[in-house]
């Protein structure tokens, strides 16, 4: 990860990408003009309804988004890959610019996805059980354990598999 430039993009307060580094871009596999026309959540491997909410809040102040946080961004053709989320910041009155790197992709299949989901929700789970209650990032936190949780169940039951260890 350290060779991995920084890379960025450019968010409105409506939650639509405005621009981004080319090499970003490219690995992502949309062109400019492609990526303007999403929002946030498209690029989430959460619900995108969730992510643009989050989205809303964090401009609204509500909440914060936390520096140096791990995440997972989906590519155009569905591949995953992992990210540190190094920032956001404000750029001007209704822009932001969110900062990353590439660690690497993730499969985008197979049961290993599943065994990201379930490590992903428990570190997430004793994150928050380590985090003060008036921390401002337990918001973030709280609806990303809740999308962590749907995403697992909905892949466990799509795949037909035994989600009894999940629970214990």
């Amino acid at each position: 990860m350290a060779d991995e430039p920084v890379l960025a993009l450019v968010i409105d307060e409506g939650g639509r990408y405005l621009a981004a580094d080319e090499q970003l871009l490219a690995r992502l596999g949309y062109t400019l003009d492609e990526l303007r026309s999403l929002r946030v959540g498209a690029l989430s491997t959460a619900e995108p309804a969730a992510a643009d909410d989050l989205w809303r809040r964090y401009v609204a102040g509500e909440i914060e988004i936390p520096r140096h946080r791990q995440g997972v961004i989906r590519a155009r053709d569905g591949r995953t890959f992992e990210v540190i989320f190094l920032g956001v910041d404000r750029r001007g009155p209704a822009e932001w610019e969110l900062r990353l790197q590439f660690i690497g992709e993730r499969p985008a299949t197979g049961p290993r996805t599943l065994q990201y989901i379930l490590a992903d929700w428990r570190a997430a789970e004793r994150r928050l059980a380590d985090m003060a209650d008036d921390d401002p990032t337990r918001p973030y936190l709280d609806t990303l354990v809740a999308q962590l949780r749907a995403q697992y169940r909905r892949e466990t039951t799509r795949r037909g598999d035994d989600e009894e260890d999940a629970d214990e």
